[in-house]
């Protein structure tokens, strides 16, 4: 399993209490999280991205051995109303397209997971991700191609 994590202050409770309202239906636990490195944001100047007219921030992977620590994370129910289980795949395209959260689409969230995927773990691959993106890719094509 891959992931992120991001430290929120205890004292930020405005966010804490966002993410435990917008996550409502998820089991909440603790885990270990073992990080591979850490990204390091720097600026990066037109010169160094000559497709870009303006200075953009980059992420590059500092590999260093960083320790564990304890991880608050929210994992859906396998028996929730939404959860498919090992559906097939045109099942799976088709739930993320027509469903929409309070964060934004499923296709949006998608994107953002595969582009994470590719751009920040170019050493690993996901395959049942990558054949998800085709489905949804291929149905929105349908969508839009009038027949």
């Amino acid at each position: 399993m891959w992931g992120v994590s991001y430290e929120i202050d205890d004292t930020e409770t405005k966010y804490i209490q966002a993410l435990q309202s917008r996550e409502k239906r998820y089991r909440q636990e603790i885990i270990t999280f073992y990080p591979v490195g850490q990204l390091i944001l720097n600026n990066a100047s037109v010169a160094e991205n000559p497709s870009n007219d303006a200075t953009t921030t980059q992420a590059v992977l500092d590999p260093k051995k960083l320790p564990s620590f304890d991880a608050h994370v929210f994992i859906g129910p396998e028996n929730g109303p939404l959860f498919l289980g090992d559906a097939p795949l045109c099942a799976i395209g088709q739930q993320i397209v027509s469903a929409k959260g309070p964060s934004g689409t499923n296709i949006d969230y998608l994107m953002q997971l595969v582009h994470f995927m590719r751009s920040e773990l170019p050493g690993e691959s996901d395959e049942h991700l990558f054949e998800i993106e085709k489905e949804v890719l291929r149905i929105m094509s349908s969508i839009s191609t009038p027949n």
